[in-house]
């Protein structure tokens, strides 16, 4: 066999014992946690619902409902942030949810739900960051008001 052949092949057989091994790592932290998700996920989906309630009484102090007139620009900027951020915490939670295994934990169960966790690891890690971009420009936009 051709050196450069066999090099390529020793490659591809690394990176399948490593994605084995993170699937089994990863189902074994689901089978052995309370709720069916990993304590990353569990944190994250902390994360994202506090910033939803967070969202919420904000979109609430923005104006008082009897108020006339429309939003301000900063208010309406506010707004937006706050709506976009409200969506991107939804779409995170709902990968969150896919990637949690429902029902009794078995063995097998744990393993197929670590694999669509690890497929879907690059999603969840874009909508985390799309979130905290977010969040930085919500604060940002907060601090610039106070001024």
């Amino acid at each position: 066999m051709d050196p450069i052949t066999a090099l390529g092949v020793a490659g591809s057989i690394v990176q399948l014992v490593d994605f084995g091994i993170k699937v089994v790592s990863k189902g074994n932290k689901i089978y052995h946690s309370g709720d069916g998700s990993t304590a990353e996920n569990h944190d994250l989906g902390i994360v994202a619902n506090d910033l939803v309630l967070i969202q919420t009484r904000l979109r609430q102090s923005l104006r008082p409902l009897d108020a006339p007139g429309p939003l301000s620009e900063d208010e309406q900027a506010l707004a937006d942030l706050g709506a976009a951020s409200t969506q991107v915490a939804g779409a995170l939670l709902e990968q969150l949810n896919k990637a949690k295994a429902q029902g009794r934990l078995r063995r097998w169960k744990s393993l197929r739900q670590a694999l669509k966790s690890v497929t879907s690891k690059s999603d969840v890690d874009d909508l985390a960051k799309r979130l905290v971009m977010l969040r930085d420009q919500l604060n940002l936009r907060i601090l610039a008001g106070l001024k």
